[in-house]
């Protein structure tokens, strides 16, 4: 009788093309294994002297790239989530540390400084209307070039960073992984129908993001990092917060909170404003662009411990929000996207130099 953990390898890695039967089945039992015994070396997950050395050989053979195995990947997320009514899918970014003490490895610098090595990364994992992880559509990594060398004082060295930040456009910052994640995303979702509610945190809050979301035909929510430009201001100064802040809350309703960093678990009270806006963005050039999307803006009160903050979140969605019901909704995918976060923990406590 096949195990759980095998039925899964063979689903996950159905559509995998490696030009050898034998080199597919190798694959399959070696996810087998690492599903049973997950750890980062390959000394610890197979016990076998057979398939450890066989696990080894298709290591170090080159014969299945990255690539391949992350487009099966999201074929299988993808077939998942077809079967549902939609799938949200959380995206976000991590670093990953390596030793890499030659400097001899293709890492990159991890955060601002050189001395850390590594890769960056971003991921896109599916999650079923409920929150049961789905798999994964895409992974999108790169290395950091070295930090460039600025002179001054510590002012002129700010302005220069900032000057630098302006020049590029989004294709030559690291936008561009964002943007390619969720274009790899939508891809897979189209050859099976799936239809998705993409989730993001703050660092999405971008022109470029915003437009790609929207492109792709898809729902989003995007946590606001920005206090925006309204286009149907009654002046120019006219921001979301303030527009919204002269709102009374339209509902209110209580969510448990569980603990994190700098946060105690409790049931929280949330009041929630939500309005259609039509935001004024402007892209690379300074050029500017309307778009239209629904304000949810979910705020703690009266349940915060003293010397945390309280929850308050302003989240952009492409979904119509007509009643708190909706509200809710939108509240409840945005919550699902800490998931992800789950995922990059575990994630980075399975590496090992041995799979680098």
């Amino acid at each position: 009788m096949r195990s759980a953990e095998a039925a899964w390898a063979l689903e996950e890695f159905e559509t995998l093309e490696t030009g050898d039967r034998r080199r597919a089945l190798r694959l399959v039992n070696m996810a087998s294994r690492v599903a049973e015994r997950p750890a980062g070396k390959v000394s610890e997950v197979f016990k076998k002297d057979s398939e450890r050395q066989g696990a080894y050989d298709l290591l170090e053979s080159g014969k299945v790239s990255a690539e391949a195995l992350l487009l099966a990947m999201g074929d299988a997320a993808a077939t998942r989530a077809a079967a549902e009514a939609f799938a949200y899918v959380a995206v976000d970014g991590a670093s990953i540390t390596l030793t890499d003490r030659a400097r001899a490895k293709d890492f990159g610098r991890v955060g601002n400084q050189d001395s850390l090595r590594g890769l960056k990364v971003i991921n896109s994992l599916g999650l079923s209307p409920q929150g049961v992880p789905l798999g994964l559509f895409t992974q999108v990594w790169w290395a950091r070039p070295p930090a460039p060398i600025r002179t001054g004082s510590k002012k002129e060295r700010r302005a220069q960073k900032a000057k630098f930040k302006r020049q590029r456009s989004s294709e030559e910052k690291e936008t561009r992984y964002w943007l390619q994640a969720i274009e790899q995303t939508t891809a897979s979702a189209t050859e099976t129908g799936a239809k998705l509610w993409f989730q993001l945190d703050r660092e999405a809050d971008s022109h470029a993001i915003l437009m790609k979301l929207t492109d792709s035909n898809h729902q989003f929510t995007v946590r606001g990092s920005w206090n925006r430009m309204l286009e149907d201001a009654d002046d120019n100064s006219q921001h979301l917060l303030e527009w919204l802040a002269r709102k009374a809350p339209q509902g209110a309703y209580e969510i448990d909170v569980p603990a994190g960093p700098q946060r105690t678990a409790r049931r929280a009270r949330i009041a929630i404003r939500w309005e259609p806006v039509v935001l004024r963005l402007r892209d690379d050039r300074r050029r500017e662009q309307l778009l239209e999307l629904n304000a949810v803006w979910a705020r703690e009160h009266g349940t915060c411990p003293a010397g945390e903050k309280p929850l308050d979140w302003l989240l952009l969605t492409s979904t119509e929000v007509r009643a708190l019901d909706e509200a809710r909704d939108v509240i409840f995918g945005y919550t699902l996207r800490w998931r992800i976060e789950s995922f990059h923990k575990t994630w980075k406590s399975c590496k090992k130099s041995d799979l680098v």
